[in-house]
């Protein structure tokens, strides 16, 4: 159990980090499309689900937020859509994320290139002044 434990944690420790860079050419591995639904500016509260569409059937897809310390979220499909959803959108779960795609016959380690970035903004309509912080917003990465 504890074997398989590690071989696993092994194997998930290059997706640790943001900077994903394919080890072979990009073309061979074309990057993904992802879009929010219901929209990208939501109300705090609301529930979206991220949605990444490979061009090609994979295996694994992995949802990466910029400047995130913790671990990617992962959906192992074997389709050209992986949704992950996001309950109750907060403040902290705003910003800008990337997703990837990987395919059983490519290398381990190797991922598709990232999708271009989505910006997920969030918003108090409705709320009043004094009980909420109002619009937040963070610019996209230049």
């Amino acid at each position: 159990m504890a074997l398989v434990l590690i071989l696993q944690l092994l194997t998930l420790w290059p997706l640790c980090h943001t900077d994903i860079t394919p080890s072979v050419p990009p073309a061979l591995y074309p990057k993904p499309w992802l879009g929010a639904q219901p929209a990208t500016v939501v109300t705090l509260g609301v529930n979206v689900t991220l949605r990444c569409q490979a061009p090609q059937p994979a295996w694994r897809f992995g949802l990466f937020k910029l400047g995130e310390i913790g671990p990617p979220l992962f959906r192992d499909v074997s389709s050209e859509l992986a949704e992950f959803f996001l309950e109750e959108v907060t403040p902290a779960q705003g910003g800008s994320y990337h997703c990837c795609y990987r395919r059983p016959d490519w290398r381990p380690g190797v991922w598709s290139q990232p999708s271009d970035p989505l910006e997920l903004l969030s918003s108090c309509r409705g709320c009043r002044r004094r009980r909420c912080p109002g619009r937040w917003w963070l610019p996209a990465p230049t």
